[in-house]
């Protein structure tokens, strides 16, 4: 017995009026907001201001 697992289509990614007509279009929707996810995560994480060293 085959058992599925992932993630549905509509947790990955919005199922909206504007994915709906950037996938009729032929885009790949889901790779582009994966792509879009992993562009995110690679970027530094923002720190606040330092506070001139007062704690």
């Amino acid at each position: 017995m085959a058992t599925e697992v992932g993630v549905a289509p509509t947790v990955r990614m919005p199922l909206d009026g504007e994915a709906l007509a950037r996938a009729m279009a032929g885009e790949d929707v889901q790779i582009a907001y994966a792509v879009a996810w992993l562009e995110e995560q690679a970027r530094p994480a923002r720190t606040l201001p330092d506070a001139g060293g007062r704690r």
